[in-house]
């Protein structure tokens, strides 16, 4: 039995469809977003991350996150996360200035890759959760492995209770 021209013409176009599908969901799966996700302390101090590989060319940025729980305006002024060069900028954080301040290195095989502080990144996301406040960026090469280092210059303490993330 054979199909009308028209019905063969819909299965084909439907299977290619769920074929193209399939390739990007599974394409998109094996990206890394997020090579590093660890738990730190804002104490005065230096952290470094374990090794991580990156499988895609890509900007990255690098961020503290921290859970809402914290009053909203008060974990903006901590974290500094205001549109103006200080926090102090805003009428809500005269007495909260920002408690982020930090440097980082990012090398790869020993070789500095990207490095910056925070004084050069003010802008943040704020999420149903948790707010993040930029500490840097850096382009990705596929295929590298990196290690960022992280000196915290600041008691950042103020943020223990929001439960700091990243």
């Amino acid at each position: 039995m054979t199909l009308p021209r028209t019905k063969l013409v819909g299965v084909i176009c439907v299977a290619v469809g769920l074929t193209l599908y399939g390739t990007w969901v599974g394409c998109l799966s094996t990206r890394t977003e997020r090579p590093v996700d660890v738990p730190i302390s804002m104490a005065i101090g230096h952290v470094r991350t374990p090794e991580f590989k990156i499988n895609l060319n890509a900007p990255f940025t690098i961020n503290v996150e921290v859970q809402k729980t914290i009053p909203f305006e008060t974990l903006n002024c901590l974290l500094g996360t205001t549109m103006g060069r200080t926090s102090t900028d805003l009428p809500e954080c005269p007495d909260k200035s920002s408690v982020v301040k930090a440097s980082w290195v990012l090398t790869s095989n020993g070789q500095t890759v990207a490095q910056g502080s925070s004084d050069d990144y003010r802008s943040g996301a704020w999420m149903n959760d948790a707010i993040s406040r930029e500490l840097g960026h850096f382009q990705s090469q596929s295929g590298r492995i990196y290690v960022l280092d992280v000196n915290v210059l600041a008691d950042g303490s103020a943020l223990t209770p929001g439960k700091l993330q990243k």
